[in-house]
């Protein structure tokens, strides 16, 4: 599918020298094995191995999912010199770019929404209540399949060497299309959708694009489906991962932010608080609190702030009016009394005037949410983040809550009411901190060491699958644990907390005593001893995290199933190399070396290299020197293999065609690129080494 390294651009010159080796072997009557020809438009063996390995390393680190899907897109271009790459990831109903590189930014605007839409600017609805995905991206994305379509493949995924060839298909009823042609208007001639799946269930679609033709072959669209199961179930588990880390920071956001507007008495103060546990709980960027003020401007004033912002308050000036300037998402947010969400901010031209000086500061997703008091909505509290689209449903409604006891802490502050508000407002509060417990599947539970009593909270209890008559001791939560895990958690109670003071940190499995269910749940707590020495507690959280070892098993699945696939392209790869070194050994170097016959010195240095060449083809000192330094240049490459063969700088000008200061030039070249910075080192004894 895609050029080798041997054969691109830059590289012309190796081009010419392959394409007149090739000539000479056919002159000599020399036919090529054809499990070892491989067409330019084709992905080796070697790329597909090297390219899963990375993809593997990837996907197997413990980064987020941005960090994850960058550096997957990043490999994916390097090793195929794909035009574009983009990745969509599953967002409510709709199914936007979640990163991608190549595509214009018009494109990705444009194509940003795979909602259909009516000519009466209306949503289109599937029979299910669904939104109906456009364009060749949504039939592959809600799983379209037929077999007399020639652009799909059995898995799913749509493939063209030649774009313009879709234009002849028509819509039917069991593959309905709304085709917006744009990957052709921008000229791309090879496109592939491949579906990103976690199991049974689709959560996004890679993307590649290309502006040449006939770039993929059924061979590599099979590689490509087996390559973004992998990626898909990633993904997925890296999506719970993440949704559940942001539930956990979440409650605990809210939970001290409750604490902070009990002890407040200044507003400034509570204010910068507030936003100080957004920053470094939540995990946002920065923060800031803006009041509108009641003069002919109606501009707004920010307030309080905390993160990282470099100035950047300084040059917003944001008006509740119509001129330009007060079009924004600030003043949105308070006029219409509703959250206002950037995605993408690196990929919103809309985000003016102040989108460059954000991308600046690394700001790439932001929220306003709107203060409402008991009379009037009195300002907003603008959130930002380092990564796009991080304000899910969940996130949104637990980011409206906090938005809401902020408001509500401000006018408490400002009432002679302060007490009785406090007690009305903190029983909510309560209750949205049930709910948000409920969210991210967290209960929490004091257990008394002293009297072999322990209490929990309803989430925890639903967790374990118990109700209030259920007698809690250490007895009883032994035998909810799962047999495989009772004597290690056992020991590890009696052990490390109890006698060494240790903090409770363990994933374990229980059964649900009502359904009898076998669940993963992961343990947190901490002893605390009172002042009167008479009652020593534990108190923690236990979170129900089932969904994500199951993950975790898809995963080390779908690792198992890619080392076959490995194992399997290096058998490949070692028959291919005999055939190969058998054909150049009793074949080629005989015919070579009756060329030698007769032959004058000049043209028996050509023969000579001519025959290193060959050697080196099969040679795994070649082989072993561009995996280990992939910066190395061809030329580069072949002085190497001439210094370990020992040619002095002379000889090998010679045999070049060249001048001996630049092979000394090319030696210090090659020695910065193979890291000999301490000149004590040999550079001929390195490469013997190797």
């Amino acid at each position: 599918m895609f050029n080798s390294k041997f054969q691109t651009v830059q590289l012309l010159h190796i081009d010419v020298d392959i394409n007149n080796m090739n000539n000479r072997l056919n002159n000599l009557g020399i036919i090529t094995n054809s499990r070892t020809s491989q067409s330019s438009n084709e992905i080796s063996l070697e790329q597909q191995q090297e390219l899963t390995l990375r993809i593997l390393e990837i996907l197997n680190k413990q980064n987020s999912q941005i960090d994850v899907i960058r550096d997957v897109i990043t490999e994916i271009q390097r090793y195929t010199l794909l035009s574009a790459v983009g990745i969509r990831l599953k967002d409510g109903d709709n199914y936007p770019y979640y990163e991608s590189s190549g595509f214009s930014n018009d494109f990705i605007k444009s194509e940003m929404n795979l909602c259909s839409i009516s000519p009466s600017r209306k949503i289109l609805k599937n029979a299910d209540g669904s939104c109906h995905l456009s364009c060749l991206c949504g039939a592959v994305i809600m799983g379209k399949e037929n077999s007399n379509l020639s652009f799909l493949s059995q898995k799913g995924s749509y493939w063209t060497k030649h774009s313009s060839e879709l234009l002849s298909h028509k819509s039917n009823e069991s593959f309905p299309l709304i085709n917006r042609n744009r990957c052709n208007e921008e000229g791309y001639k090879s496109v592939a959708l491949i579906p990103l799946k976690a199991g049974d269930i689709t959560i996004g679609l890679l993307q590649l694009n290309d502006f040449r033709e006939d770039l993929f072959t059924e061979e590599s669209i099979t590689f490509f489906e087996k390559l973004s199961n992998c990626i898909g179930v990633t993904l997925s588990r890296t999506q719970i991962e993440e949704k559940k880390e942001k539930s956990k920071r979440a409650f605990q956001l809210l939970s001290n932010c409750n604490q902070v507007m009990l002890k407040a008495k200044s507003e400034i103060k509570f204010l910068n608080d507030i936003c100080s546990l957004i920053v470094k709980i939540g995990g946002y960027k920065l923060a800031w609190v803006g009041f509108t003020e009641k003069n002919e401007f109606k501009n707004i004033k920010v307030i309080a702030q905390q993160g990282f912002e470099q100035d950047y308050l300084e040059t917003l000036y944001i008006k509740l009016d119509e001129t330009e300037i007060g079009k924004g998402y600030t003043d949105k947010a308070i006029k219409t009394n509703q959250p206002v969400i950037v995605e993408d901010i690196l990929n919103d031209s809309t985000y003016n005037p102040l989108r460059e000086t954000a991308i600046q500061r690394g700001y790439q997703s932001s929220i306003a949410l709107p203060l409402i008091g008991s009379h009037c909505t009195f300002g907003a509290l603008h959130i930002y983040s380092s990564e796009p689209h991080s304000f899910n449903k969940e996130e949104l409604k637990l980011l409206l809550n906090l938005s809401e006891n902020l408001a509500y802490g401000i006018e408490v502050l400002r009432s002679a009411k302060h007490k009785k508000l406090a007690e009305t407002k903190l029983q909510k509060s309560e209750m949205k901190l049930l709910e948000a417990q409920k969210i991210a599947h967290i209960g929490y539970y004091a257990f008394d060491i002293l009297t072999d009593e322990w209490t929990s909270s309803i989430e925890l209890d639903k967790i374990f699958g118990i109700d209030s008559s259920y007698k809690k001791t250490i007895s009883s939560w032994l035998k909810i644990i799962h047999p495989d895990h009772r004597e290690m958690l056992s020991s590890y109670l009696l052990n490390d907390i109890l006698r060494e003071n240790k903090k409770f940190d363990k994933k374990y499995k229980i059964i649900d005593v009502k359904t009898g269910e076998e669940k993963w749940v992961h343990g947190l707590g901490e002893i605390s001893i009172y002042d009167d020495g008479n009652r020593i507690e534990m108190f923690g959280t236990i979170q129900d995290i089932t969904a994500q070892k199951k993950s975790e098993i898809a995963l080390e699945e779908s690792n198992i199933a890619l080392n076959e696939i490995l194992k399997t392209i290096e058998s490949e790869k070692k028959e291919q190399l005999l055939v190969v070194q058998a054909h150049v050994n009793r074949t080629i170097l005989p015919l070579v070396r009756k060329l030698e016959i007769g032959s004058n010195t000049l043209q028996s240095n050509y023969i000579s290299l001519i025959v290193d060449n060959l050697n080196s083809i099969v040679s795994p000192f070649i082989g072993k020197l561009e995996s280990q330094f992939i910066n190395l240049t061809p030329r580069e490459v072949e002085i190497c293999k001439m210094l370990k063969d020992g040619l002095t700088s002379e000889e090998i000008a010679e045999t070049l065609s060249t001048s001996v200061s630049t092979v000394f030039g090319q030696r210090k070249k090659i020695r910065k690129k193979l890291g000999l910075t301490n000149n004590n080192i040999n550079l001929v004894s390195f490469l013997n080494s190797l």
